[in-house]
């Protein structure tokens, strides 16, 4: 948690982003270089958090594996915040590369997380592998589905009118499958629109026109179902409790239905 406000601090003065969840961003109210330092304080005491683990009882050998995996995790996360930032504004990102950006920006913390729960609770390797893939395919549902909202979403609920997403010309989910799978004339079309500085209103509406024709919304939705269902079978082998089990079934469908 304190690894994942580091990095919504670090992306929201990236992404000038006035507003995370209805409230002002760290670096609007506070400038840029404090926003900064609260970030990297962010990231130093998640750090000492995982290394503290040794003094509630986790082995010294686990306590040490957890902390690696950790900044590996960010390290990855980090990567796919600069492929993220490499792809604005080109339109010419396939969905292997979306897909290998996702992994890295949003499902390296998720990814971890669960694995670090394994690690400590069963210092199992399966097991551990096990979580791992779940998280890995947690993180497509998690950023799929943010995508969606991005374009579709509520603006009063999400805080960002509907097509933000389009406008930022961000290559998310509905945009790269709409890139690859458009007819000539509308390709042609969106290449000239993604080519201009600023989108306005038409533009948006005319990719969204684009995207209701190939039914991109429901698409995207059985593409993230399809990876709930892989985390979920991804523990299959795994022996836990009936209460556990549920856990993660309810989050795995969470992830599909949030609507912010």
């Amino acid at each position: 948690e304190l690894i994942h406000n580091f990095s919504l601090i670090h992306d929201d003065i990236q992404d000038q982003g006035y507003e995370r969840r209805h409230q002002p961003t760290v670096w609007t109210l506070w400038g840029s270089p404090k926003a900064l330092v609260a970030g990297d304080a962010l990231q130093s005491v998640g750090d000492l958090a995982a290394l503290n683990c040794a003094a509630v009882g986790v082995p010294p050998a686990v306590t040490l594996k957890i902390s690696g995996l950790l900044t590996e995790s960010y390290l990855e996360m980090i990567e796919g915040q600069y492929l993220d930032l490499q792809f604005e504004g080109r339109h010419d990102i396939s969905m292997s590369d979306y897909l290998n950006m996702i992994s890295r920006k949003t499902g390296a913390l998720i990814r971890c997380s669960l694995n670090l729960g394994a690690v400590v609770g069963a210092q199992e390797q399966g097991v551990g592998d096990a979580f791992k893939e779940s998280g890995r395919a947690m993180g497509y549902v998690f950023q799929i589905i943010d995508d969606v909202l991005g374009v579709w979403g509520d603006e009063e609920t999400t805080g960002k009118p509907v097509g933000a997403d389009i406008r930022r010309k961000k290559n998310s989910y509905p945009v790269v499958y709409t890139m690859g799978t458009a007819n000539d004339k509308d390709q042609k079309m969106l290449n000239e629109i993604y080519e201009k500085d600023e989108l306005d209103d038409s533009d948006v509406d005319s990719v969204l026109a684009v995207m209701d024709r190939l039914d991109v919304k429901n698409q995207a939705q059985q593409e993230a179902e399809k990876y709930a269902n892989v985390a979920l079978e991804s523990l299959a082998p795994v022996e836990l409790s009936r209460e556990a089990r549920q856990e993660v079934e309810d989050l795995a469908h969470f992830l599909l239905v949030r609507d912010r």
